[in-house]
């Protein structure tokens, strides 16, 4: 399976529409990301005592999230990535400059 495909089948289980949550992530201060190893949906977002904008919260994501970093066009200004593991779960930030800085350590997701 491919990433997409991965996070497609991981929306299904949760009881997300996945194609209307694609859908809601092309617009402003959203990212859709697709390669041969990482699939990525994302909005950009803030910690409460942050700029908005340095924060990257991930919606959905499937396979190697290195390759999503390489690409974001704001990675030198972002200081968080926060994500759920599972739906209505704790959000947990990872600081970005440890994906940014360390891209032979990929952080993978599923």
């Amino acid at each position: 399976m491919t990433p997409y495909e991965q996070a497609e089948a991981k929306a299904l289980s949760l009881g997300m529409n996945f194609h209307k949550v694609l859908m809601e992530h092309f617009g402003p201060n959203s990212y859709v990301y697709s390669s041969p190893d990482c699939f990525i949906m994302a909005v950009d977002a803030s910690l409460p005592d942050g700029e908005f904008g340095e924060a990257l919260f991930v919606t959905l994501a499937c396979g190697n999230l290195a390759d999503f970093v390489k690409a974001d066009p704001l990675r030198d200004r972002r200081k968080w990535l926060g994500a759920c593991r599972e739906e209505g779960g704790e959000v947990h930030w990872i600081p970005y400059e440890r994906l940014r800085d360390h891209p032979d350590h990929p952080l993978y997701a599923v």
